[in-house]
């Protein structure tokens, strides 16, 4: 009899036929918002980002890289303020759908921000464990020093910064008011931001520069943990919008017209962005709109392998 090494823990083994890879490209206006530092920290050339063929199979060849059909659309939507889940395949360049329209708006900001003494716009990268937090903090790191050494303006770097149970609560609020980019985890945000946001100064100015929210690997929010989680993000919705009113901002004006320009455009973006991956949820919509705050009339772009 032949030995079960894994008894009654495999239910299927097989392969799959291959796919022709498709790529996709992005629209001129798209292509226009992205600062050139932060196409060229992906290894993207404006050109031929905007003109790709689908079924081109001479990318290697290049050496520039080319986005997949789900990265460039799910940029697409997120540089347009369409709330985007990404549900493809394991290794499928899912990190990519959010990091580069993160780091794309975080840099926009940060210049447009500079004349009013402000750190711009922040966002919130969630993960279900301090361990995937770190691995991602580690990646995203190395990216933001490559773009500080090929940024020649005189733009204060982009900053990131990790907050969970093991940070220390005396870097805390360093982090939280002077990085541009958070990465936590559901239990922190629960336990210890949101309760003290209007305790806090730090919690509060970095909830009232939050305009993105990134759920990765979404499909472990299921279940009474997935009904906490979809209310601790409701809570935070409600949390920003009342961090970021008139009344709860302070504003440092060394150019005024320069500083009118920038809290009308905060204004009209008040909501934040919400963009979620995964590679294994059955029914992305359904789950994503369960899970964070958006209303029924509220446009969602889903992408499924």
């Amino acid at each position: 009899m032949e030995r079960q090494w894994l008894p009654c823990q495999a239910a299927y083994a097989g392969s799959h036929a291959g796919r022709t890879v498709r790529y996709g490209s992005l629209t001129p206006d798209t292509l226009r918002a992205i600062p050139s530092q932060v196409l060229k920290l992906f290894g993207l050339d404006a050109m031929d980002a905007g003109m790709q063929n689908e079924n081109d199979s001479n990318h290697h060849t290049t050496g520039i890289r080319k986005l997949f059909l789900h990265q460039s659309q799910a940029i697409e939507s997120a540089m347009n303020g369409i709330h985007t889940v990404v549900c493809t395949g394991t290794g499928s360049g899912k990190s990519l759908c959010f990091l580069l329209p993160v780091l794309a708006k975080a840099f926009i900001s940060l210049r447009q921000s500079q004349n009013c003494l402000k750190l711009g716009s922040a966002a919130i990268l969630l993960f279900p464990t301090k361990a995937l937090a770190q691995d991602q903090y580690s990646k995203l790191s190395l990216l933001l020093k490559s773009l500080q050494e090929n940024d020649n303006s005189r733009t204060a770097p982009l900053r990131a910064g990790v907050i969970d149970g093991d940070t220390p609560h005396s870097q805390r609020d360093e982090i939280a008011s002077e990085c541009q980019i958070i990465l936590t985890n559901p239990d922190t945000l629960h336990a210890a931001i949101l309760p003290n946001w209007n305790k806090k100064p730090s919690y509060q100015s970095l909830l009232s520069r939050l305009k993105t929210i990134v759920i990765d690997e979404a499909h472990v929010y299921e279940g009474a943990f997935g009904a906490h989680v979809s209310m601790v993000l409701a809570r935070l919705k409600r949390v920003c919008r009342v961090a970021s009113s008139p009344s709860n901002t302070a504003v440092e004006f060394s150019d005024v017209s320069q500083c009118k320009i920038t809290l009308k455009s905060q204004k009209a973006q008040s909501i934040p962005l919400f963009i979620a991956c995964s590679a294994t949820m059955i029914h992305p919509e359904q789950h994503f709109r369960l899970l964070c705050p958006i209303a029924e009339d509220e446009e969602v772009k889903v992408l499924t392998s």
